[in-house]
């Protein structure tokens, strides 16, 4: 056993000989050279991100850029950067950054495009997907329709998903009278009454109705009221309607009815 040991002791003794503590001096000489040559180009000012090389397809704030700008394009951490644009920015739908060697950034924003606007505590602008895109205000937003539902009663934060069935039927009509050139048709036929749609309400589960309101008088307005389930079909029937039996009498109806087997039309007294 003591022989075993003294083994031990004598290449223990071999092994920490003087060539190994200059290869490790070398080592860690060498090691710390480059860390500090890393770090000199790391810190170096040639790879700082300045206010002129940073690009945008969009207009961008200066939370946004005081984010980014004086930073080393080593140091930015693209996907905090993208998730801090998320939270603070929910109207954008799509964000992509991208890092240009040596301190370019390019940002690529697509930014959620409305729809409508709902009637809640305030008006409230939402794009397709039910997202709400803008801050609330006491007023309503002028070129988009208004779409009223019982549910809508609360403050909306921007960036809330409010999406729902009822909402989706309101899309759905949106696009079918955009797609059948509805309005198109009913202003070709008397440049004095230019219809658009107004407000649009949700609130039956079964059936759903808008308003054609002038532009220039707005009590010249006309109600239809539709199944759900056949919106296209209505829609369609309506142009048929206007271009051969009311394109003379836009002024004076009331409101257009197609939830029974015979259309019925009010006229205004």
């Amino acid at each position: 056993m003591a022989r075993r040991r003294k083994n031990k002791k004598i290449q223990l003794s071999k092994f920490f000989t003087n060539k190994f503590f200059i290869g490790a001096f070398i080592f860690f000489l060498v090691a710390g050279v480059f860390l500090l040559i890393g770090y000199q180009i790391y810190t170096a000012d040639f790879f700082e991100i300045s206010k002129r090389n940073l690009k945008s397809n969009l207009n961008i704030n200066k939370n946004i850029i005081s984010k980014i700008e004086g930073k080393s394009i080593f140091e930015l951490d693209l996907n905090k950067l993208h998730s801090y644009l998320i939270r603070q920015y929910p109207e954008y739908k799509e964000i992509k950054i991208l890092k240009k060697f040596p301190n370019f950034i390019e940002i690529q924003i697509e930014k959620r495009k409305p729809i409508a606007q709902i009637r809640a505590k305030n008006f409230y602008l939402v794009d397709r997907d039910g997202v709400v895109v803008s801050q609330g205000k006491s007023n309503y937003f002028e070129g988009f329709p208004i779409i009223t539902d019982s549910s809508f009663r609360q403050y909306l934060p921007k960036g809330k998903n409010v999406y729902s069935r009822e909402l989706t039927a309101a899309f759905r009509l949106i696009q079918v009278i955009k797609d059948e050139n509805l309005l198109e048709l009913i202003n070709s036929l008397d440049s004095d009454y230019q219809f658009k749609l107004k407000d649009i309400n949700i609130s039956s589960p079964e059936t759903i109705y808008f308003y054609l309101t002038n532009q220039k008088y707005y009590q010249k307005r006309i109600k239809v009221i539709l199944n759900r389930q056949e919106l296209k079909e209505k829609i369609s029937l309506l142009k048929e309607l206007i271009k051969q039996k009311l394109k003379d009498k836009l002024s004076l109806i009331r409101y257009i009815d197609f939830r029974f087997q015979k259309v019925a039309v009010g006229f205004k007294r």
